[in-house]
């Protein structure tokens, strides 16, 4: 369970942040798919705080920390400026027959 600080008030940003609820993705790098990292190192079931990000569309990534692969892209991700933003990873990366596999969501919190 997360406790939301929702007191960031901006009208030229954005807030951002993320969590990793995949059991077997190990720490993850939320990252824009043109390379800039936004937020990094998250393990499992870890949050980090909001940071602010201009307001516009992204194409988010997750990255392996170890290993630097894209394990999920969501595209087209628009962020609006004053609102706050949860990116949630979940799912597993290496998937059995009956499990998700690894994910992207996107919850507004605000």
């Amino acid at each position: 369970m997360l406790h939301d600080d929702l007191s960031l008030n901006s009208t030229e940003k954005a807030f951002l942040r993320f969590v990793n609820v995949s059991p077997d993705a190990g720490n993850l790098d939320l990252a824009v798919d043109s390379g800039s990292t936004l937020v990094a190192d998250k393990g499992f079931k870890a949050a980090s705080e909001f940071v602010s990000i201009d307001p516009k569309a992204y194409n988010l990534v997750i990255k392996s920390k170890s290993g630097g692969q894209i394990l999920a892209t969501m595209k087209g991700v628009s962020l609006t400026a004053g609102k706050m933003y949860s990116i949630v990873a979940a799912g597993m990366s290496t998937p059995a027959e009956l499990q998700q596999p690894l994910q992207l969501q996107l919850i507004t919190n605000r």
